[in-house]
């Protein structure tokens, strides 16, 4: 049977459209177009139902499944923040069904509805449920399976009942057209693997908790092999690299130029990747270093080597704001050097005619975004690739910027620290260079956290900040209003609350805006004309204002650990004394406190890092990741734990070096088709090989 005839590359569409007709184009907008696409939209969280024909404090903060009589509805008046309620009566008793940002009109008085979610009793023994997990007028929707069932991410017009539905139709079609095993039997039974029916049909219909991890497991593993057989044709392929000699002239001067004394740290990792050059193989190295660590300084001084024997450098960066810095952070290093920068991003002005500099060898770096791996830019001589944050871009992002040179030498950074127990099996065999230490000049940041009952106290400390001249970044969770849930704060909301104390001081960036505007904003911060910058995590990678000395995270205990140290990291990045104020909820969950003293008890990201992978243990998602997109589509690594981490990516790269040693990919081809379209590091995998 050929690849396309596979039941499970089928086309949905006429599916969706006999069964959901005019809504038909919000299932593939959301899912794709084949049966492969809706079963790999994977639920977010499994719950276990109980079925109660009661109200009890006995069922206090769990999970239930109750059948209710609707009493009346009522709907949120436009442009408010009031919720919509369900009222509804079980037995004798009341319960009210609460959901934020949503209007519906497909519910009536005295309807039967069947309702999933958390039950919560107040003080006043008065029950209610707050956004539940499943509302339906059928009880057979809900008795799909025995004990559990799936919660998918949805989208207006989309409701769980519906996308349960569509699940099971993909599945009677995959059951009757099954799949071929594309692992041999080795393979399964070294990783305890279940077969990919098995394993679809236990994600969206589980019977038992570790029966769907089972099932994850296999899914996640197969996407992992697929990125590491598509990095391991990648370096197969590659071989001989540019030889640079080592001559450092621009190096030194570029270094004279620094106004503060480099690290033992950073000189070891410049002389390491000068070494690497000069080997005559393509050199292809991480540069790992906590936030602050001084990262860009030893990017730029390799560049300077490069270009001093005659080849441009291209660095690649996730946001138009961080190209900006380290284009001014070029221009201001190098004035006196023979450096011909350039600026591409996806609002950069003169773009043709910076292409066409890039192209003659008139510009030798070239700072940019996604713009620079477009098919139009094309390099006279790049011999040297710089991936900034390289966790944002996938394998094929990498690969087509590689492929605009003969074999370039390679350098990723990241500034999230991984534990050395843990960098050989995410990385294989890339070099490493660690920064271990900060610059000489830095001040320890002192950690605080504070319940937002306090704020107006806060208030007062801004004040005293501000008369010193110094910047405040005040970040929350959320864009809108629409989005809040009950605990949760927007930055809009935020944004309205500071400027009645502080006027037009105030300025605000978020996702949602347009790059000009993100720039215009920051530029005004950054010139002092803004000192309160209230955002999301759109800051949180390597901005760098000296100005900027203190960090306010709103819904701290929202937060992972991770990510409440990158933020942390924006301050403290010159000799001012530096603060990060984590603001929390009276009521935190155990786990949350924890992190909050964590993330206080020390500045050291390394050490952070083991403390994460200790208390995320397996499966609790920690953090709430509002920038950026996740390394894997089918899995987070923040859901595993470090040894399970280990010993898939070890025995993934394993086979993937004997897969393409024998030349054994053809044999998986169906599985590298499956995560084409959905994985972040593998998509366009079929062109790459």
């Amino acid at each position: 049977m050929a690849q396309s005839d596979l039941g499970i590359f089928k086309d949905i569409t006429p599916v969706l459209d006999v069964y959901y007709q005019k809504r038909a184009k919000l299932f593939t907008r959301l899912i794709g177009t084949r049966i492969i696409d809706a079963l790999l939209h994977i639920p977010y969280r499994i719950v276990e139902k109980k079925y109660v024909d009661s109200l009890s404090r006995k069922y206090e903060n769990q999970t239930i499944c109750i059948k209710c009589l609707i009493i009346n509805i009522t709907n949120p008046a436009r442009n408010t923040r009031q919720p919509l309620k369900i009222h509804c009566q079980v037995g004798q008793e009341i319960l009210d069904i609460v959901m934020f940002g949503k209007k519906i009109s497909f519910y009536s008085p005295g309807e039967t509805i069947y309702v999933v979610g958390k039950l919560t009793i107040d003080e006043y023994g008065r029950n209610s449920i707050l956004h539940p997990d499943k509302i339906s007028k059928l009880p057979s929707t809900i008795s799909y399976n025995t004990g559990f069932f799936p919660i998918y991410a949805l989208t207006t017009g989309v409701t769980q009942d519906s996308l349960y539905k569509l699940m099971h139709m993909s599945l009677n079609i995959l059951h009757h057209d099954n799949i071929p095993e594309w692992h041999d039997a080795k393979t399964m039974q070294d990783m305890n693997l279940v077969g990919m029916y098995e394993a679809f049909s236990s994600i969206h219909s589980p019977s038992t908790i570790s029966q769907n991890q089972k099932a994850l497991d296999r899914i996640s593993f197969d996407e992992i092999l697929s990125e590491q057989i598509v990095i391991e044709k990648a370096n197969s392929q590659i071989s001989d690299g540019i030889y640079i000699d080592g001559c450092t002239e621009y190096v030194k001067q570029f270094i004279t130029k620094i106004p503060f004394e480099l690290t033992k740290s950073q000189v070891q990792a410049i002389n390491e990747i000068i070494e690497d050059m000069a080997s005559g193989k393509v050199m292809v190295r991480l540069l790992q270093g906590d936030v602050g660590s001084g990262k860009t300084i030893i990017a730029i001084a390799a560049s300077m080597h490069v270009i001093a024997r005659g080849y441009q450098v291209a660095i690649l960066v996730p946001s138009e704001i961080l190209a900006q810095q380290h284009y001014n952070n070029i221009m201001q290093y190098t004035d006196t050097l023979s450096i011909r920068p350039a600026l591409l991003t996806s609002t950069t002005k003169n773009k043709k005619t910076i292409i066409n500099g890039i192209a003659s060898g008139a510009f030798n770096i070239v700072v940019g975004t996604h713009a620079i791996i477009q098919d139009n830019v094309q390099f006279q001589n790049l011999g040297f690739i710089v991936i900034d944050e390289q966790h944002k871009f996938g394998v094929s992002q990498r690969l087509s910027l590689i492929n605009k040179g003969k074999n370039p030498h390679i350098l990723s950074m990241s500034a999230t620290p991984i534990p050395r127990t843990m960098v050989v099996s995410l990385y294989g065999d890339i070099h490493i260079s660690t920064i271990d230490e900060k610059p000489n000049n830095r001040k320890e940041i002192i950690t605080t956290s504070l319940p937002i009952t306090r704020i107006m106290e806060l208030i007062q400390s801004i004040k005293r900040v501000i008369a010193r001249d110094e910047r405040i970044y005040w970040v929350c969770p959320l864009i809108e209003e629409e989005e809040e849930q009950n605990t949760k704060t927007c930055v809009n909301i935020r944004y309205e609350f500071l400027t009645q104390y502080f006027d037009d001081m105030v300025g605000i960036i978020h996702g949602k805006l347009k790059e000009q505007e993100k720039h215009d904003v920051f530029g005004k911060f950054i010139r002092g004309e803004i000192k309160i910058l209230v955002t999301t995590t759109v800051i949180e990678v390597g901005i760098d204002v000296k100005n900027a000395t203190v960090m306010i995270i709103e819904n701290s205990e929202n937060f992972g650990l991770a990510q409440l140290h990158q933020l942390r990291g924006r301050v403290g990045r010159s000799n001012l004394q530096s603060y990060c104020i984590l603001l929390h909820n009276n009521k935190i969950s155990s786990t949350a406190r924890q992190r909050i003293h964590a993330i206080k008890s020390t500045n050291d990201g390394f050490k952070i890092a083991e403390e994460d992978l200790q208390m995320r243990g397996g499966g609790e998602i920690i953090g709430t990741r509002q920038s950026g997109k996740r390394r894997y589509r089918t899995f987070d690594l923040e859901d595993i734990t470090a040894d399970k981490i280990q010993r898939m990516f070890c025995y993934a790269r394993n086979l993937a070096k004997n897969i393409v040693k024998y030349d054994r990919i053809e044999n998986y081809k169906v599985m590298l088709e499956i995560y084409n379209k959905h994985s972040s590091n593998c998509d366009d995998i079929s062109n790459s090989l």
